[in-house]
């Protein structure tokens, strides 16, 4: 049987993570003097996991982010030191190619992101400068207000894009930086649609009609994505996949769901795992802020981490899912998608 074989199956898949805050801990580990902090302490999980590829976060709005350009430039320069330090063993990629060729010589590929247009404190000229140190996806806002447009936690205002916020989605297109749409209000998330010339992802979101919480998409909000050729990766945010006791069924509940709404051609991967910083994010981010107020953050029982993921697979198929559609989810949509908004 095919489910006899997952950990084949997910080991051959090019499995890209939307979402991953690692470059927290590379900094302040390289600050106390450690070196290849990526190879040594993250990637024997990536490579248990069965994870190719992901978007590593450098800078944006939230606590546990740098929130200026300096320190966003900082933040990067460390993780470029620190892939410079790995024997070519973690490497950055900033198109599909080098993506691909990445996956082919065994190498793990850092593909640069923001989560928060703060760092861009109000110029485009810094936009351009964060594309020169290869930073290609751009997630507009955390949950707060920014230069750009409201988060989640502002969505009684009922803003949406700022004057400037529009500028930037045109320069993102022209430049080819995706337009990374989590944490976005959803006002913000409608102008952003209306004016973008090219395909979004929201890399860490899953479906409000299985779990409501303000933080995942609608199926209106999902419908809009896949006529928009963008990708969602399903989060496993334990509040995000159900209230009170998460599973690894609930999180399959959700990609079913998805595909249901989007086809399966938009579904993708943003797992957003932060047990190596997890103290840091309770204290000074989910105590803080009225997004997360009430909440449990219990781990998902069956998909604790990493190195459970090749059981999302095994659950895919037996849900009866097909190899060609669990390499879509994995990654291979949002190769797709890079490779359409990025190029080659």
């Amino acid at each position: 049987m095919l489910s006899d074989n997952f950990h084949a199956v997910h080991r051959e898949a090019l499995f890209i993570d939307m979402h991953y805050d690692a470059p927290f801990s590379v900094e302040s580990r390289r600050e106390k003097g450690e070196k290849n902090v990526l190879a040594r302490l993250f990637l024997p999980s990536w490579e248990k996991g069965g994870v190719k590829a992901s978007f590593l976060i450098v800078g944006g709005d939230s606590d546990v982010h740098p929130q200026t350009l300096a320190s966003t430039l900082r933040r990067a320069e460390q993780v470029l030191l620190d892939f410079e330090e790995s024997n070519s063993k973690v490497v950055q990629v900033t198109n599909a190619k080098e993506l691909e060729q990445a996956w082919q010589k065994n190498q793990f590929g850092g593909f640069l992101a923001l989560e928060g247009g703060m760092p861009l404190e109000g110029s485009l000229e810094n936009l351009r400068i964060l594309f020169r140190y290869g930073i290609r996806s751009i997630q507009v806002t955390h949950n707060r207000r920014n230069q750009i447009a409201d988060g989640v936690g502002e969505a009684c205002t009922g803003g949406g894009l700022t004057t400037f916020g529009k500028k930037v989605i045109r320069r993102m297109n022209e430049l080819g930086i995706i337009i990374d749409l989590s944490h976005l209000s959803e006002a913000g998330f409608w102008s952003i649609i209306e004016c973008t010339d090219a395909p979004i992802i929201v890399s860490h979101s899953n479906s409000k009609s299985i779990c409501n919480h303000v933080r995942n998409l609608t199926d209106k909000q999902l419908e809009a994505v896949a006529k928009n050729g963008g990708v969602v990766g399903i989060n496993f945010f334990p509040p995000f996949v159900d209230s009170q006791n998460p599973t690894i069924e609930h999180v399959l509940n959700h990609i079913d769901h998805f595909k249901l709404i989007m086809g399966i051609d938009h579904i993708g991967i943003g797992t957003d795992f932060f047990d190596f910083m997890r103290e840091h994010v309770v204290e000074n981010v989910l105590s803080k802020d009225q997004v997360y107020a009430n909440q449990e953050f219990n781990l998902i029982k069956g998909l604790e981490g990493m190195v459970e993921l090749p059981y999302l697979t095994k659950g895919l198929i037996e849900r009866g899912y097909s190899v060609g559609e669990i390499n879509k989810i994995l990654g291979q949509n949002t190769l797709n998608l890079i490779r359409k908004v990025v190029g080659t």
